[in-house]
């Protein structure tokens, strides 16, 4: 089973950007929706490990799915190119890029779809998404909130 590392290098208005890295190497970009609370459709997903499971979705075709997040289900891999293109899923591109009218957004997301879906071979593997800022102190305030 092929490890996959999505490291979240930067959290702004836009969204949440990282670097995915396979059998830790660097291969594609990614955007996320920024955190709010996990909420379904408008949040990214907890830093943490996750099991990702080849799925048809009607809008993406042959894709992944992100299992195993607490209180969400349907969170996919997919193309796109800015976190509004996503209800809560992970988006992969080839690079960053940014501009006055769109703010940041990742390029060439169709093709790197394309690659990363022939990477993984549709096989089975294993997802852990770190962060290299604060969201996952942000995180952590919010799941102390929801016990008290």
């Amino acid at each position: 089973m092929k490890n996959v590392l999505i490291k979240r290098v930067c959290h702004n208005n836009d969204g949440v950007f990282g670097v995915m890295m396979i059998e830790n190497n660097p291969r594609f970009v990614t955007v996320e929706p920024k955190w709010f609370g996990n909420y379904k459709s408008i949040s990214c997903i907890p830093v943490g490990t996750y099991t990702c499971k080849m799925t048809k979705s009607p809008r993406f075709g042959e894709t992944y799915e992100i299992t195993n997040v607490p209180d969400r289900s349907n969170i996919l891999i997919h193309w796109g190119n800015f976190s509004r293109d996503t209800e809560g899923c992970v988006i992969v591109g080839s690079g960053f890029d940014y501009d006055l009218r769109n703010g940041s957004y990742i390029t060439n997301s169709v093709d790197a779809f394309r690659r990363f879906m022939n990477l993984m071979q549709k096989e089975e593997f294993t997802l852990v998404i770190e962060d290299v800022d604060k969201i996952s102190v942000l995180q952590e305030k919010t799941k102390k909130g929801k016990k008290s």
